[in-house]
């Protein structure tokens, strides 16, 4: 089907040609000016120490808990609302993730959800910072140093995404960004670690590049992979960073649209924005318990629409490996997918492309 209104659209421009033509002509495709540019950029938008591009953002995941040292089989304690990544950064590195509910507002786990959760075996969080809205970081960090747990902050959709003034993902041991190709900033695939401990920053470095501290080295001091990227994905994702503002900006604009067309209606929840978190609108989220009849009308008309996530304790290659999680009642994430819809938020939708759609979902929400 050829969608109207698509979920995502990549705004790329006259900068991005440009750089990427810069390095075609530097004959130097891997990590190279623009990476060190991209680099350089992040730290001064997120105000983070360390910052280590990665191949996606799923990956980062991985890398950063590797660098933690966990003890093998440890439980990592994640909230069921959040995408796969998530749980499967945790699974390939030898660690178990336990899941948690979250809030029915803002659709993220707080202190009283991981605290039902932990147990003697709990070695690390992994708060997520949903749809453009941070955690209410402050009761996390006290809750972690409490009981001696490490940090790990999925700060996957959360770039410009602030706590009480201070950026997402720097609050922990790391913290990771994705550049996927529907963030905020998109690089088609991408992503980076943020942390401000210079000896878990070697160890990041080592782990991303092959065991060593420097490429051009044939000396491996440890054992590592190869999670790096091209200069392309930098000159891309540099393009976009210098625009940062304007982008989120422009979602805030749109989102605030959506919301006063649909602010009468009785059957459509908004996620709530915590007055501790600034807004960079990752979709426009809303809740409804016509959500199939909502969905159905508006793709029928063009609109491509995304469900909410499968909770993860539900999801089947959790059930395989850990029958128990599967077993676990967490009603919050359960009714999220449920009645959870999301619909797009990008540059190139037009005022009367938001109005035609509220006016869809007006149309079942009576």
């Amino acid at each position: 089907m050829a969608y109207k209104v698509t979920q995502v659209f990549i705004d790329s421009g006259k900068d991005e040609y440009d750089y990427i033509k810069d390095v075609m002509h530097s004959k130097w495709f891997t990590e190279g000016k623009y990476t060190k540019k991209f680099i350089e950029k992040i730290k001064d938008i997120t105000g983070s120490h360390y910052v280590l591009p990665v191949s996606n953002g799923t990956l980062g995941l991985y890398v950063a808990l590797l660098s933690m040292n966990l003890p093998k089989g440890s439980e990592v304690l994640i909230p069921s609302f959040t995408f796969f990544g998530s749980a499967s950064s945790v699974y390939f590195a030898g660690l178990k993730p336990v899941f948690v509910d979250v809030n029915p507002m803002n659709y993220m786990a707080t202190i009283e959800n991981y605290a039902k959760k932990i147990t003697n075996k709990t070695s690390a969080l992994m708060p997520v910072h949903i749809y453009g809205l941070s955690c209410d970081m402050d009761p996390i960090i006290n809750f972690a140093k409490k009981n001696k747990l490490k940090l790990i902050e999925d700060a996957a959709q959360a770039i410009g995404v602030k706590y009480n003034g201070k950026h997402c993902g720097t609050f922990g041991d790391t913290g990771v960004i994705s550049f996927f190709a529907d963030k905020t900033i998109a690089m088609g695939e991408g992503g980076a670690i943020l942390t401000n401990n210079k000896s878990t920053y070697k160890k990041l470095k080592l782990i991303r590049n092959q065991g060593r501290p420097n490429s051009g080295t044939f000396i491996h001091p440890e054992f590592g992979m190869n999670f790096r990227i091209t200069d392309m994905q930098s000159a891309i994702g540099f393009a976009q960073l210098k625009n940062l503002k304007k982008k989120i900006s422009n979602k805030v604009r749109l989102f605030e649209r959506y919301k006063n067309n649909l602010k009468n209606c009785k059957n459509v929840e908004i996620i709530n924005q915590p007055k501790y978190s600034n807004f960079a609108p990752f979709r426009f989220a809303f809740r409804s318990k016509k959500k199939k009849e909502i969905a159905l009308n508006l793709e029928r008309n063009g609109i491509q629409t995304r469900s909410f996530f499968y909770p993860m304790h539900k999801q089947p290659s959790i059930k395989k490996e850990f029958p128990k999680i599967s077993k676990i009642s967490l009603p919050v994430s359960e009714k999220l997918f449920r009645e959870g819809l999301a619909l797009p938020i990008h540059s190139n939708l037009k005022n009367n492309d938001i109005d035609f759609i509220c006016k869809l979902v007006r149309d079942f929400s009576k």
